[in-house]
């Protein structure tokens, strides 16, 4: 019996060592980088737009024409719209918190799902803080109409491609914890 035991555990160690193997090869590889340095890049490159949008907003965009409630609005979507990604950044650097990977995977997993929600929460914020200071003192014509209906559909557009993009992080850390389950 001891013999059937002592085989079992070495059969069980073989497996657990591959999945161990694998995650060092990423890990020395770099691959795990890749997708927190995007969003570093797209975190810089939207601060840097959001700031230039809040400091020139009242000059150019006659921002001292424009009612408060619409530049309050714009001020407060845009910082939102900075904090969720921000904290969306934070998230991504602290993956490893436990020590087990799995149960690391399984927190990232679920700390995903609440950003997706937050992130796309965000943007639709900010885009409507942006259509609000945008039409807050003009009247509305047809072909006024008609840019806000684009600028709807941009935004959805937007969104479908962000929730996607949400969604296939999910799944691959989905993907890496069932088959570290297994």
């Amino acid at each position: 019996m001891e013999l059937d035991d002592l085989k079992t555990n070495w059969q069980k160690a073989g497996a657990a060592a591959g999945a161990a193997d694998k995650l060092t090869q990423i890990i020395k590889t770099g691959k795990h980088l890749t997708v927190v340095r995007k969003v570093r890049l797209k975190l810089l490159t939207e601060a840097v737009f959001m700031v230039l949008l809040l400091f020139f907003f009242y000059d150019i965009f006659d921002g001292d024409q424009k009612p408060a409630y619409a530049s309050i609005a714009l001020v407060v979507g845009a910082l939102f719209y900075f904090l969720s990604n921000l904290l969306g950044y934070f998230t991504l650097l602290q993956v490893v918190r436990e020590q087990q990977i799995l149960t690391s995977l399984q927190q990232l997993l679920n700390a995903l799902k609440r950003m997706k929600v937050f992130s796309l929460a965000a943007m639709l914020l900010f885009s409507l803080s942006l259509l609000v200071f945008f039409t807050s003192a003009v009247e509305l014509t047809l072909k006024k109409w008609l840019m806000v209906a684009a600028f709807g559909c941009f935004v959805g557009i937007q969104a479908f491609f962000s929730m996607r993009m949400w969604n296939n992080w999910i799944g691959r850390i989905r993907q890496q914890v069932e088959e570290l389950a297994e």
